[in-house]
């Protein structure tokens, strides 16, 4: 039977999630066969092993391709994507869970030749909302933060502003294809956001749409930010900018705006950990730029 909707996944050690993610997408999957899963892993400790606990569980129900380097999120995406034989395709993170079936909704969604993404609600809880969607990063610092707030607890998404979080999303292949796939040079972070910029700039009449009704879980709400990811996620960000002919110096002088309301918000909080965390960040943006352009 021919697929309707591929998944593609990409682990890179993540024995600790990934069985719990298969089990989340096969007890939510509502249109049986015509359901592809593929894990492209990207060169795991211990591959082997958690290729053959995967082979053990869910029989020959998930294609394993191991990619032949670790190229980051967005390559191993690519390697996924072209290997999928469906004209529609999910990325998922191994931390994502369903909650309820997604994929019919999404089949009769895509009925709309003109629809490239469609995205879902993220929550990181079974409790609290995380982000769907973030806000165009060459807008205003007050807008960016106002806006992300109310639009993400309202649901309000509109896309000549917003981009889906690259947690776990639908995308037509053939749309995906046209404006270049994952860019290769991003290893990790900022992947969204060089999308929505394509997508504007290379199919300007596509639809995108967010339906508030399909959600998932993507296990974030315990983790904490580290200066390691800031660094990574601004690297390749301002690699956005420069690449789509943006303002790096206009993302930088809002960078470090935001960056010292943060400061101030923990203060308020009391949270010791990010206040030192962004004061940290705040000072190397200030005293030490020259390793971020």
């Amino acid at each position: 039977m021919d697929k309707k909707i591929s998944v593609i996944i990409v682990t890179h050690n993540s024995e600790n999630d990934i069985y719990d993610c298969l089990h989340s997408l096969f007890s939510n999957n509502d249109i049986g066969t015509e359901l592809e899963v593929i894990i492209v892993d990207n060169q795991s400790e211990h591959v082997d092993k958690m290729f053959e606990m995967i082979k053990n569980r869910f029989n020959d129900r998930v294609i394993l391709i191991k990619n032949r380097t670790n190229g980051g999120y967005g390559q191993g995406n690519n390697v996924g994507i072209n290997n999928s034989s469906a004209p529609i395709f999910m990325i998922m993170n191994p931390d994502v869970r369903l909650t309820a079936p997604v994929f019919c909704s999404a089949l009769n969604a895509y009925q709309d030749e003109s629809l490239a993404i469609l995205g879902l609600k993220q929550l990181i809880s079974e409790s609290s909302r995380g982000i769907s969607f973030d806000i165009d990063l060459e807008k205003n610092i007050f807008f960016q933060m106002i806006l992300r707030r109310i639009a993400n607890k309202l649901d309000l998404y509109n896309q000549d502003y917003m981009f889906f979080s690259g947690a776990c999303f639908f995308m037509r292949k053939s749309s995906f294809e046209s404006i270049g796939m994952f860019d290769e040079n991003i290893f990790m972070y900022g992947e969204e956001f060089d999308i929505f910029c394509r997508m504007k700039k290379y199919l300007p009449n596509a639809i995108n749409k967010y339906n508030k009704r399909l959600s998932y879980i993507h296990l974030i709400d315990q983790r904490k930010e580290t200066l390691t990811r800031l660094e990574n996620m601004n690297k390749s960000l301002l690699y956005v900018f420069s690449k789509n002919d943006l303002d790096p110096k206009g993302f930088v002088r809002r960078l470090r705006f935001h960056t010292y309301i943060r400061i101030i918000v923990n203060i308020l909080k009391r949270d010791t950990y990010y206040v030192n965390l962004y004061k940290e960040w705040y000072s190397r943006l200030n005293n030490n730029i020259e390793w971020l352009i």
